[in-house]
């Protein structure tokens, strides 16, 4: 039965990514922020590196959290909106509620979404790069891919290509559109 549970449960259908990006976490979508098992548990309780998405990068913090980012310290990169968003105290409450500090520490920040995406896709070939975007954890129907991945998900009949391969549009104070 657990075998049948973890197969039914809501996941980013690729193993590996270079680069996920995840509009917007919060409390109001996992206790942890950003759900583990779609994130991977591993980068909270250690153990099998699947699924492994080398960047994380959270870009928002819902309004329904608080301030409360629990959960921020699974990302490796984020944004100066969300760092803003922020409160500590109701943050660290959690973390030392918890007892895993790490879920607590304030990644890599970046002012606009534009570089903190850049930074993640730096080190990847542009034509190569796997990476997606969703909109948080708990909302897996619509994932935006990268053109490294077209080939894969052209490969599965559960997936289904809804448009045409084009950049990421960003407004002019370099927020993700």
């Amino acid at each position: 039965m657990l075998v049948e549970a973890n197969r039914l449960l809501p996941h980013v259908p690729f193993d590996y990514l270079d680069v996920l990006i995840v509009d917007e976490m919060g409390k109001n979508i996992s206790g942890t922020g950003m759900d583990l098992n779609v994130i991977g548990i591993w980068r909270r309780l250690g153990g099998e590196q699947k699924p492994y998405y080398k960047y994380i990068v959270a870009l928002d913090l819902t309004p329904e959290s608080h301030g409360n980012a629990l959960g921020i310290g699974m990302a490796d990169l984020t944004t100066r909106r969300l760092v803003n968003k922020i409160d500590f105290h109701a943050t660290y409450t959690n973390v030392m509620t918890t007892n895993f500090f790490t879920t607590g520490k304030v990644p890599v920040t970046l002012e606009t979404d534009r570089e903190a995406i850049e930074l993640a896709c730096k080190t990847f070939a542009a034509e190569t790069v796997k990476a997606a975007r969703i909109k948080s954890t708990l909302d897996l129907e619509h994932i935006w891919v990268s053109e490294g991945l077209l080939s894969e998900v052209r490969q599965r009949e559960a997936l289904v290509v809804e448009d045409d391969p084009r950049p990421l549009s960003f407004n002019s104070e370099g927020a993700l559109v």
